[in-house]
C-alpha cells in the first residue's frame, strides 16, 4: 500500500472523517490531509508522529512495511462508535471506502488467518490473525456486511445478539472470541467492568468561546465519554457547557467603531469601560 493509502484505512477503521483527524493535528482546514491521502503531497516526520499518536500505530509503519504496525500484539478497531450518532452521509461513504481498503490492508500487514462472527442483527466481527499480531474489527449492522465479503478465506462463525451487544459496548467479550478462534495468548485490550458497583459517574463543566467549532467539539467530548465508558467503568455522564463571548462587548464595540487606524482610541475606550479611568 502506498502512503496516502496507508494513513487513509487506519483513519477510517478509527472511525475519524478528515475534517474531525485535521482539527485533532491542529490543522485548519483538512485539505493537507486530503493531498496526503490522494498522494498528492507526502507529510513531514512531526506530522506523521502526530498521526500515529492520534491512530494509536507505530508511525513509522507508513513509510516503511516492514516496520511494526503497533507496539504490542494486539489491535482492535471499532470504526463505528455505538455512542455516536453519524450521518448518513457518513454512513455510506464509510463502509464502501473501507470494504475497498480492506483487503490490501490485510494483505500489507500479512495476516494468515481470518474468523468471521455474524450475528443475527446483521452485526459482526473481523479478526485477523499471525503469530506476532491480532486484529479484532467490530462491526455495527451499517458495516458488517460491506466489510465481510472483503475477509478473505474467513472462517464463519455465529454469535448472538447478545454477545456482539456485549463487545461493541464494553469489549467484555474478547478473549472468549480469541479462545474460539485457538487463540488463548492475547490479553483484552480492555477489561469491562467487574460489577455495577465499580462503575462512576462523570460531571462535566466548561466554558467555550463564540468562535469555537460546536460540531467537531461535541464529537470529541463524545470521544472521550466513549473511552471513560470503556476504561474506567463510567456508568452515567452530564455535560454542562456555557458559551462566552470571545472577546469583551467592550473590545468589541471599540474595535468595531475605531477601526485599523484608531486602536489608541480603542484601548482608551476599552479601559474606560472596563473602570480603569
Amino acid at each position: 500500500m502506498k502512503l496516502g493509502e496507508k494513513i487513509k484505512v487506519v483513519r477510517l477503521l478509527n472511525g475519524e472523517g478528515q475534517r474531525e483527524l485535521a482539527y485533532f493535528m491542529g490543522m485548519k482546514a483538512p485539505s493537507h490531509l486530503n493531498r496526503w491521502e490522494q498522494g498528492v503531497a507526502v507529510p513531514r516526520a512531526p506530522m506523521l508522529q502526530k498521526l500515529g499518536s492520534l491512530l494509536n500505530i507505530n508511525w513509522p509503519w507508513l513509510l516503511d512495511s516492514s516496520m511494526e504496525f503497533i507496539k504490542g500484539d494486539y489491535v482492535s478497531f471499532r470504526p463505528l462508535s455505538p455512542y455516536s450518532d453519524y450521518t448518513s452521509r457518513w454512513l455510506t461513504l464509510l463502509p464502501q471506502e473501507l470494504a475497498e481498503l480492506l483487503p490490501h490492508f490485510f494483505d500489507e500487514l500479512r495476516f494468515e488467518q481470518y474468523w468471521r462472527f455474524d450475528a443475527p442483527c446483521n452485526g459482526g466481527i473481523i479478526i485477523a490473525s499471525k503469530p506476532s499480531l491480532k486484529c479484532m474489527i467490530v462491526c455495527r449492522p451499517e458495516l458488517h456486511p460491506f466489510l465481510a465479503p472483503s475477509t478473505p478465506n474467513c472462517k464463519t462463525l455465529t454469535i448472538s445478539d447478545h454477545e456482539f451487544s456485549e463487545q461493541l459496548f464494553r469489549l467484555g467479550m474478547t478473549q472468549v472470541l480469541f479462545e474460539r478462534c485457538g487463540i488463548s495468548s492475547v490479553k483484552a485490550e480492555r477489561s469491562p467492568p467487574s460489577s455495577p458497583l465499580a462503575q462512576v459517574t462523570l460531571k462535566l463543566s466548561a466554558k467555550i468561546p463564540t468562535d469555537t467549532n460546536l460540531s467537531v467539539l461535541k464529537k470529541k467530548i463524545q470521544q472521550h465519554i466513549d473511552y471513560l465508558i470503556e476504561t474506567e467503568k463510567l456508568l452515567e455522564s452530564e455535560c454542562s457547557i456555557s458559551v462566552n463571548p470571545a472577546k469583551s462587548s467592550n473590545v468589541f464595540i471599540a474595535e468595531l467603531v475605531a477601526g485599523k487606524n484608531m486602536k489608541k482610541l480603542a484601548g482608551l475606550l476599552t479601559d474606560v469601560g472596563d473602570g480603569r479611568h
